[in-house]
């Protein structure tokens, strides 16, 4: 590493502060050096644009004294940036505009890919979004009116500042509780609908299926197979799972980003069932999700996401040793064979995101938002076996949207640029 340069790791953002002018702020850049926001003041450029908004935020001029960030990048990095250091992200440009063009369209959603190994933050994109140069050259009343009051919400970075029910994507979490409760063997019943303090909970198909174990649940998605082994394993073994792989608190301890909500009690016994397939009063954001499938690629092993410094004037210490989840091998390896069957398997319910060349291992949700709203979303990992990326779709819509048909292809078209290209640059050292 250049002797003059530092280390500092945010998280899964894993970036170097480099000396610059201190006549004017620092530049944020990508992984290779490619500048994500440059200038100062009224003179700040932001290279992609809108496509990376998301990673950059914005910054605005106060007054006549230096620009200040506001959110994002800009914001928590500000001191050095400020203070006339440039700020290499894990980010990788490419990534990030493969990333955008594959979210596409008007639709409200985001798309995260992570580095699984080292959990490094490849890429955030959050459409629809805007562009930061408005900001920094002094934007009008009229123009900000109109990007606060938009309801497609615009100004949010939804991979970090907005939280969802996750739906399917929390039953590997239960698996895992449900198999420290000895379910890991057993065939349970998966009737069309189940009967729970006097309230009725259906199947999503709505007709009964034969018995089955809790890794052919989560490759078929049965509702009320989870229903049952929720409440075998209890509510609190549940939050003590969810909790181990990360859901409930922050990711990167950005100011807006969103903490989420795993209920540390259930009042009512009706309350678990809705909870067990990831709804009732459970939210994770986005960046969360990406965490947890993360901890599940690595068999249980969490890599490093807190805010740290990593090293000084060029030697950066080794990274801590990852955390673990204190969940058995075999638990994982078991939902790691479910995960790659519901991409590849026959009665597998996220087919959307198969390749031909490497298997994905994942899973595909359908969450309830609101009485006719919907999140579709995608979590998975590639290459299934060596894991090098974990990739998580989120796409907002109406009753029609549903996580195979939405949010998978766009999670496939990732997966394919991530695999058919170079690997992504490593980090100047």
């Amino acid at each position: 590493m250049h002797p003059s340069r530092l280390l500092v790791g945010v998280g899964t953002l894993i970036l170097i502060v480099l000396p610059a002018s201190s006549a004017e702020r620092g530049a944020l850049l990508d992984r290779s050096g490619q500048a994500l926001a440059t200038g100062s003041d009224a003179a700040r450029r932001y290279p992609l644009g809108e496509a990376g908004a998301a990673v950059t935020g914005y910054v605005r001029p106060d007054h006549g004294d230096p620009a200040a960030g506001v959110i994002g990048a800009e914001l928590a990095f500000d001191a050095e940036l400020a203070g006339g250091r440039d700020v290499v992200l894990t980010i990788d440009a490419r990534l990030q505009l493969a990333a955008w063009e594959a979210l596409g369209g008007d639709e409200a959603g985001t798309a995260i890919v992570i580095g699984a190994q080292e959990g490094e933050v490849l890429a955030v994109v959050s459409r629809p979004s805007f562009d930061p140069a408005v900001f920094a050259r002094g934007i009008t009343r009229e123009e900000f009116t109109g990007l606060r009051d938009d309801p497609q919400r615009p100004l949010v970075a939804r991979g970090s500042t907005l939280s969802y029910p996750p739906g399917s994507l929390f039953k590997p979490v239960v698996a895992l509780a449900a198999y420290r409760a000895g379910l890991a063997d057993k065939r349970i019943p998966s009737p069309a609908s189940i009967e729970v303090g006097g309230h009725r909970f259906h199947d999503w198909v709505r007709k009964e299926r034969p018995p089955m174990l809790i890794e052919a649940a989560i490759t078929q998605t049965s509702n009320t197979v989870f229903y049952q082994a929720g409440e075998e394993a209890g509510w609190a073994a549940i939050a003590q799972a969810a909790a181990a792989h990360g859901l409930g608190r922050k990711v990167l301890g950005w100011r807006h980003e969103a903490v989420g909500h795993i209920p540390a009690e259930l009042e009512l016994a009706s309350e678990l069932p809705s909870h067990a397939i990831g709804q009732g009063r459970i939210s994770a954001t986005p960046l969360q999700i990406a965490r947890a499938y993360t901890t599940i690629a690595n068999d249980g092993r969490i890599p490093e996401f807190e805010m740290r410094i990593e090293g000084t004037e060029g030697a950066a210490e080794d990274p801590a040793e990852p955390a673990e989840t204190g969940f058995h091998a075999a638990s994982y390896e078991r939902l790691r064979g479910a995960l790659v069957d519901c991409v590849n398997g026959r009665r597998g319910t996220a087919s959307g995101a198969k390749l031909d060349t490497v298997k994905v291992a994942g899973k595909t949700a359908t969450a309830e938002i609101g009485w006719d709203r919907r999140v579709a979303w995608f979590a998975g990992f590639a290459p299934a076996r060596e894991p090098r990326y974990v990739v998580v779709v989120a796409i907002e819509g109406g009753a029609e949207k549903a996580g195979n048909r939405d949010a998978a292809p766009v999670a496939r078209q990732i997966f394919k640029t991530l695999l058919d290209s170079e690997a992504p640059p490593k980090r100047d050292e």
